[in-house]
């Protein structure tokens, strides 16, 4: 959404990996000049377009498991949502489901709910488009009741007031965190997934998501089980970038299921000079 009026926009990354460049198109619906600075803003944000990952680079080369996973994404920066209330309706729609199942959820909930675009696509919906929703409306789609009705009452939240999601941004990652809990639906691992995809806050790993214990375990080569506790055992001194290391875990998991493709892991003498 620029403003109240929904853009279409696709990104295509062009260029050589060592200078890349990102092509855009948008359909316009106002003003050229308004729309080029407003999609230029949204995507730079969403997108990470100015995160500078160099430390992350230089601390991951002096550890060897995190210098193979880094090298293999290098150059990877880390998107998040455009607001905290789309990654609090993201959180609540993969809860304890799939992440394919969860994207198909909120592909749903935009067609049914988001503002249309001109050529018939839909954008997020925003908090007043759900305030009057009712939840079985939501069933339709693939909710549960109770996502409906924890959704729709986030969205009334906002929409009326109540709850400055905004706000968060403001907080430190303890407090809000124990905010965000406070909200109905939102447990302790929606609460630090929003920080994460939300704030970008890259040193918040997610550490009750079991999917992603799992994978933890098997990169470590573990026999043990992890646990939330065991999570943040095993990532020790690494846990000031715990957000990255979910994020490349996400992808690594992708390359391998095969729906995402990898270039050649960067030389040491590439990643040393960023």
């Amino acid at each position: 959404m620029l403003g109240d009026v929904p853009v279409e926009a696709g990104v295509v990354q062009i260029g050589r990996m060592d200078r890349p460049e990102l092509l855009v198109t948008a359909i316009p619906t106002s003003g050229v000049r308004r729309l080029q600075a407003g999609v230029s803003d949204i995507l730079g944000s969403m997108l990470g377009l100015s995160v500078d990952l160099s430390g992350f680079y230089a601390f991951a080369e002096k550890q060897n498991r995190l210098r193979a996973l880094a090298r293999r994404f290098y150059g990877v920066k880390p998107p998040r949502f455009l607001t905290v209330w789309e990654a609090m309706v993201n959180a609540v729609s993969c809860q304890q489901v799939s992440l394919t199942v969860g994207i198909i959820l909120m592909g749903r909930l935009a067609e049914r709910f988001g503002p249309a675009g001109r050529d018939g696509q839909h954008a997020m919906p925003r908090p007043v488009d759900l305030a009057n929703a009712r939840p079985i409306e939501l069933r339709e789609i693939g909710y549960s009741f109770r996502k409906a009705e924890n959704i729709i009452d986030l969205a009334r939240g906002i929409a009326t007031g109540q709850f400055n999601s905004e706000g968060i941004d403001e907080l430190d990652d303890e407090v809000a965190v124990s905010r965000l809990r406070r909200i109905k639906g939102i447990g302790r691992w929606s609460a630090q997934y929003v920080l994460l995809r939300g704030l970008r806050r890259l040193n918040v790993f997610p550490a009750d998501d079991i999917g992603f214990q799992n994978k933890l375990g098997k990169w470590l080569h573990l026999d043990k089980q992890l646990d939330y506790e065991g999570v943040h055992r095993v990532i020790g001194k690494w846990r000031a970038y715990g957000g990255l290391i979910y994020f490349f875990m996400l992808l690594n998991h992708l390359a391998e299921q095969g729906h995402l493709s990898v270039n050649a892991p960067a030389p040491q003498a590439e990643i040393s000079k960023v």
